[in-house]
């Protein structure tokens, strides 16, 4: 149940519609945010270090703190590109930046 008053239009992910937010700025006017600007900013950032391939490891490992939860997590992947949104082992949802790559570069 939401409360009272709260019944402004939330603006849809990829609409290009300019949405004007409940609140004010701090100079007193008003703010507003293209739709994708608001869903950027949705997702915490999780830095990550990459590990590249080697001859134990065929493929390319992650590890990131998670801003959600606090813990620790990996991930791993086929190819090279591992950055952006992915799902948490916690389950929720981050966007991974890669702060380092480590390993030898073939």
């Amino acid at each position: 149940m939401r409360p009272p008053g709260n019944d402004e239009a939330r603006p849809v992910a990829g609409a290009g519609l300019q949405v004007e937010s409940p609140g004010e700025g701090i100079d007193g006017t008003s703010v507003r945010h293209g739709a994708d600007n608001v869903t950027a900013h949705r997702y915490p950032a999780a830095f990550a270090s990459r590990y590249r391939p080697n001859a134990e490891r065929r493929c390319w490992w992650i590890a990131y703190r998670c801003p959600r939860c606090n813990r620790a997590h990996f991930g791993r992947s086929n190819n090279e590109i591992m950055g952006g949104l992915r799902r948490a082992r916690c389950g929720r949802l981050v966007w991974v930046v890669i702060a380092r790559t480590y390993g030898e570069a073939a």
